[in-house]
């Protein structure tokens, strides 16, 4: 028989691996080797994390999305590429000096990848009342 405190480790390593599942991405990307800036993070694939950062600044040189994200130059066409078919990037002039820009369309993909993120991650919790998600917060915190 286990313990009970066997039993809330077993259960919250479910729900973690529950959580963690639900923001899986749909298609992993390769990464290569460590980028500068540190590893990619864990569930991002490369076109999101190209989106994400194009979301914040607008518009930046190829070379400098390149080295900002640890990417090679190959891999980087290939997903640009993949990303303008998409309409989800533009690049306004050729090799060293291109600028990708996000589109009206990439700033809706990642808003509806956002909340299909939010909408998994409140699906892991539905069986649970608004109550009982605030005492289980109010548990995690305190044993923090």
């Amino acid at each position: 028989m286990k313990t009970i405190n066997e039993e809330l480790v077993e259960n919250i390593n479910r729900i973690s691996h529950k959580i963690k599942l639900a923001n899986r991405p749909e298609k992993p990307e390769c990464h290569g080797d460590k980028p500068p800036m540190g590893p990619p993070p864990k569930g991002k694939p490369m076109h999101e994390r190209i989106l994400v950062l194009l979301s914040k600044v607008e518009s930046i040189e190829k070379p400098q999305l390149e080295m900002i994200l640890g990417i090679p130059h190959s891999m980087n066409d290939k997903i640009l590429k993949d990303l303008i078919e998409k309409n989800y990037v533009s690049m306004t002039g050729k090799g060293k000096d291109a600028i990708i820009s996000i589109t009206d369309e990439g700033k809706a993909k990642l808003q509806q990848d956002e909340e299909k993120k939010k909408a998994n991650e409140a699906a892991v919790f539905d069986a649970l009342t608004d109550d009982e998600k605030a005492l289980v917060v109010s548990i995690l915190k305190k044993i923090q």
